[in-house]
């Protein structure tokens, strides 16, 4: 497999230096890179899985193009910390709320629920940035160079989100509910399957099941509309895996009651699958934003 770091480590200086800054981004891509970018397309099967390749590669070098005042990428290293396993997907919640109201963390988000505030878990589309953040983090913070199998430590885990699955009762319908205020303020108590909802008024975006554009509709709505980062993290999978994988997205069908769930995203040993069928008293894994 052609190795996009190795390359972009070719082309960044050009793209940034000699006058190219002020061009766009493609056409400074295609003056310092045109036979590369050309050698680079023998390696795909086919055009689409090229063009995406393309697309994550201008992603990471506009990011790159930050003016030298500015802060540079990010470590992802440094940013994230996978929390411990906990044995319901309710204690993990709470145990990194603990965590940072234990340290006043000022990274982790918060959010008001019922008029209190509370740290609230990442989102759907923040565990899958995270993971590519991560993999595309090649050094530790010491220079060090990192190692494959700890570059892809995200995708080698399932991650909980505080994404909310709302399912109507003897139907196929659903909604999605991103930052869900009823799973971030959990009783620490509860040990059911599902929490008890009214789908009426629960506020989310719609979706049916039966639809046979549901797993690319429902991953589209996890990642809040954003198409280039759902064809970048296809484009990594196969990076990574060496397969053209395209997740499912796993969901309850016609239960009894209306239910509420929590949305997972699972390791690459189940392909990187969204899963909303899973019960609360399953086992749970968080990451939390690391506190200077």
């Amino acid at each position: 497999m052609f190795n996009m770091f190795g390359w972009l480590k070719r082309i960044i200086p050009g793209t940034i230096g000699d006058g190219y800054r002020d061009l766009p981004l493609e056409q400074g891509l295609m003056i310092q890179a045109k036979e590369e970018l050309v050698a680079v397309q023998s390696h795909f099967p086919n055009t689409a899985d090229y063009q995406c390749y393309l697309r994550a590669i201008a992603a990471a070098v506009k990011e790159l193009q930050a003016p030298p005042s500015l802060p540079g990428r990010s470590s992802v290293v440094s940013e994230y910390i996978l929390m411990p396993i906990t044995s319901t997907y309710v204690l993990g919640v709470h145990a990194l709320q603990e965590k940072c109201v234990s340290e006043n963390n000022v990274h982790q988000p918060k959010i008001i629920v019922a008029g209190r505030e509370f740290y609230r878990p990442n989102t759907f589309l923040e565990n899958v940035e995270a993971r590519m953040d991560d993999y595309e983090t090649l050094t530790n913070p010491n220079g060090s160079d990192r190692s494959l199998e700890d570059r892809k430590r995200f995708f080698n885990t399932w991650l909980d989100s505080c994404c909310g699955v709302a399912y109507r009762a003897g139907t196929t319908k659903f909604k999605l509910n991103l930052q869900c205020p009823e799973l971030i303020g959990i009783d620490k108590g509860f040990n059911g399957s599902y929490l008890s909802v009214n789908y009426a008024t629960f506020s989310g975006v719609e979706l049916d099941s039966s639809s046979p554009t549901v797993v690319r509709d429902g991953w589209l709505a996890l990642l809040e509309g954003k198409t280039e980062v759902y064809d970048a993290y296809l484009a990594m999978l196969k990076l990574i895996t060496g397969r053209d994988i395209v997740p499912n997205f796993w969901l309850q069908q016609n239960p009894a009651t209306d239910e509420l769930r929590a949305v997972c995203v699972h390791d690459l040993r189940n392909d990187s699958d969204a899963g909303g069928d899973y019960d609360l008293v399953s086992v749970g894994r968080f990451l939390c934003r690391r506190n200077p």
